[in-house]
């Protein structure tokens, strides 16, 4: 059997994707600050597999 689950399908994707489509959203940062922040996730993830 297939698995059916969306998950644009889900209340808080749809409600998400009607904010955005009415321009009720809020700049959180830039692309600088979303590359420190993967680089911060990638450094915990590493240091806690070799640890």
């Amino acid at each position: 059997m297939q698995n059916t689950y969306d998950f644009l399908d889900t209340p808080a994707a749809i409600e998400a994707r009607e904010e955005a489509e009415l321009g009720q959203t809020h700049l959180i940062g830039d692309l600088a600050d979303f590359n420190e922040w993967i680089d911060t996730i990638d450094s915990a993830s590493t240091t806690s597999i070799h640890s």
